[in-house]
Parts: C-alpha cells; structure tokens; sequence
C-alpha cells in the first residue's frame, strides 16, 4: 500500500498535464491536495496517507480521466494499472488500518 500510494503521488507530479487533471479532480478541498509521500519522517508519511485517504475517491477520478483523456499509452496503462490496485480490497483495508 505504501509503494502504490508513493507511486502514484510520482505518477502525478511528473507531468504538468497529470498534476493538472488531478488538481481539476481533486478540488481545494481547503488546501489539502495530495501531500508528496516521504520516506524517512513518519509523521509526514502519516500525514500524506491521511489526505490520501480524504482524497480517496477523487483520486480515483483523476485517475479515470488521466486514462480517458491522456494520449500516453504508458500513461493510460499506468493508470489503469492504479485504479486496479487501489480499488483492491487489500489495499483498502491497508490504507484505513495505517
């Protein structure tokens, strides 16, 4: 769950095209966009999984309209491969025990 979540906050940030959609997506849920997943601080870590988790249905948008609008066929597969996996039952039990 933590490598998806890490991979997909990459997946996002780099290309402006996807960081657009996703902000489009996502809103300004009061300043809460999806937080960059770090890998030494745990409260930080914490706190990207806590937006992560508010933003959890919007980002499946994003990733919907990523895969519909994108003309990357890495980047359409790659979404639907995020979909996939955080549509999983694992994962979302994962996500709500961290």
């Amino acid at each position: 769950m933590f490598s998806t979540v890490r991979e997909f906050t990459r997946f996002i940030n780099d290309s402006a095209k996807r960081r657009t959609v996703a902000r489009m997506a996502l809103g300004d849920d009061e300043g809460r966009a999806l937080v960059t997943f770090c890998e030494t601080r745990f409260i930080e870590r914490h706190d990207a999984l806590l937006v992560f988790r508010q933003q959890y249905g919007s980002t499946i948008d994003a990733l919907q309209m990523i895969a519909a609008e994108s003309n990357d066929r890495k980047a359409v597969d790659k979404a639907h491969s995020f979909v996939r996996a955080m549509t999983d039952c694992t994962f979302i039990v994962s996500l709500c025990c961290a």
